[in-house]
């Protein structure tokens, strides 16, 4: 299943297209971590939270693959 977000076709998420592939036990990002990011660079709108904006960071350059990053850290 996939859906169009800003013009072009967006894949399903990888780990609903291939659910027997596990990932590794990796961390993930806190709200008070994402708070101290905004803090640090002194510039809230360097990282990114909402879905819209997330899109084309999530989908690699061919359109194949879609992650599910919740936050994007912008330079």
């Amino acid at each position: 299943m996939s859906c169009t977000c800003t013009g072009r076709t967006v894949p399903e998420l990888t780990s609903v297209r291939y659910p027997d592939i596990k990932r590794g036990d990796f961390g993930s990002l806190e709200t008070v971590d994402v708070e101290f990011f905004k803090k640090f660079l002194n510039n809230p709108g360097q990282v990114l939270t909402e879905d819209d904006e997330l899109v084309s960071y999530n989908v690699d350059w061919m359109g194949n693959y879609r992650g599910n990053s919740l936050y994007i850290y912008i330079y």
